[in-house]
């Protein structure tokens, strides 16, 4: 089991590298270098009390670990339950399918691995 989880992970890795050096759809890449740009929700078209109601929605179930927001490339949210913080490890449990699902769609949409997989 831990070998599969060990390639999972640099399947991922592959996958992060591939989509983060690649240029975004649309713009500019406004990824972070030491640290994400903070803006507030307003400054980018959110309404703050739905910001923080999502965010006090997410910490209802004792589960959640931590929490952020990010849109167009930067922090709106973020929050971390107790003994946790930015230097914590944390389980992902399925949402890591999802991260890897998405990973998967962006990579064949901007054909970086069309030449392994054919559909």
């Amino acid at each position: 089991m831990i070998k599969y989880l060990h390639r999972y992970f640099k399947v991922i890795a592959l996958l992060l590298v591939i989509n983060c050096l690649s240029p975004v759809y649309g713009g500019e890449a406004t990824y972070p270098n030491n640290e994400w740009e903070v803006r507030q929700p307003e400054e980018l078209g959110l309404q703050g009390d739905k910001v923080k109601k999502l965010m006090d929605l997410s910490f209802l179930d004792n589960s959640t670990q931590a929490a952020v927001i990010i849109k167009d490339g930067f922090l709106v949210a973020e929050r971390y339950a107790e003994s946790y913080n930015t230097k914590s490890f944390g389980t992902s449990w399925s949402m890591a399918k999802s991260f890897y699902a998405a990973l998967i769609g962006i990579t064949m949409m901007r054909e970086k691995i069309s030449q392994f997989v054919k559909f």
